[in-house]
């Protein structure tokens, strides 16, 4: 029977691993969102921040950078960790990387069906 207390703990390595593919797109959402927060706040281009799509193209453009470049972390550290520690050491952090980037893809792809039905096509 494994006895919690003397069961062996993840490495590091393989704990970052995890977190970061568990985030790979709250991070980036949660980043995005502060943001919003510092363009609608300062407002450098001096616009009416009232308007619900107010700096949309710029916060657009950093959600999607920084889940491009978290998802390329998140990958090459996941390389790595199977590479150091094996595949079986990596397995769940695939998987929940995997359910992740299924779930962000489902949710784009509805996102746009949706966007279709209100505009009537």
């Amino acid at each position: 029977m494994n006895d919690p207390l003397t069961a062996a703990r993840p490495s590091r390595l393989q704990t970052a691993a995890t977190i970061m593919a568990a985030s790979v797109f709250l991070l980036p959402v949660a980043l995005g969102k502060v943001a919003e927060l510092i363009l609608k706040s300062t407002n450098p281009d001096d616009i009416d921040v009232t308007v619900p799509l107010a700096y949309l193209r710029t916060l657009l453009v950093v959600s999607f950078s920084l889940t491009g470049i978290w998802l390329v972390v998140a990958v090459a550290t996941l390389v790595v960790l199977q590479r150091r520690e094996g595949t079986a050491a990596a397995r769940n952090a695939w998987l929940v990387l995997g359910v992740q980037v299924v779930l962000g893809v489902l949710f784009l792809v509805l996102q746009g069906v949706l966007n279709g039905v209100n505009d009537g096509g």
